[in-house]
């Protein structure tokens, strides 16, 4: 309490020192290198860059100037307001898309059950190459056990495979595992278009729902 008590005498003395020289020019108060209150018409150039606290002529303070930013800070704001206005830019690009996905939604299908017959259709289509698939792994799979039981029989009787019965056979085994692995994939379609519907029929629903006359 003392020392704010001095505070306030010490500024008033000052005041009125200055007053004299400029009854309208605002005071500025700053902390000196050894932490000391000195109060002027001009800021000395070594404390410029700290907050300063102006005071009109009743000795009322009238504003305060914030300390100078280090560049340090100046940077951390810069990239605050870069992060800021990339995260602006993508949400905007984000509605954008979705605004355009809507549009086609509402222009390609009248009602939900226009989606699940839609959905339904790729799922048939899928299923169909699968089973043809299938159908092409067996008949390959035939055709390798014939040729292994070949070439077991060549082995049997002491005599050496050819290389053109373990090329045919390993072209075979690369042609089976070809085709399992385009199952799997079709398999990872099926789910993919599934969620993907699932998806786009919640939306739909939502769309139209908004476009129903409030009750």
């Amino acid at each position: 309490m003392v020392q704010r008590t001095n505070w306030a005498m010490r500024c008033t003395l000052v005041l009125s020192l200055l007053l004299p020289l400029s009854a309208t020019a605002g005071i500025k108060c700053w902390t000196d290198k050894d932490g000391t209150r000195e109060c002027g018409n001009v800021v000395p150039p070594e404390y410029s860059q700290q907050q300063t606290t102006t005071f009109n002529n009743q000795g009322v303070a009238t504003g305060v100037e914030a300390a100078a930013k280090t560049p340090e800070e100046v940077e951390k704001e810069k990239a605050a307001q870069e992060a800021a206005a990339k995260r602006a830019a993508e949400e905007k690009q984000q509605q954008q898309r979705q605004a355009e996905y809507d549009h086609m939604l509402l222009a390609t299908f009248t009602t939900d059950q226009d989606l699940i017959r839609s959905r339904d259709r790729k799922l048939s289509a899928i299923d169909a190459t699968i089973e043809v698939t299938k159908a092409a792994i067996t008949g390959l799979q035939k055709k390798l056990d014939t040729l292994q039981q070949r070439a077991a029989a060549y082995e049997r009787n002491g005599r050496p495979v050819s290389d053109e019965l373990n090329t045919d056979m390993t072209s075979i085994q690369q042609q089976i595992e070809g085709k399992k692995q385009y199952i799997a994939y079709s398999q990872q379609e099926k789910a993919n278009i599934t969620k993907q519907y699932a998806s786009d029929l919640k939306r739909f629903r939502e769309l139209k729902a908004a476009q129903q006359p409030q009750q």
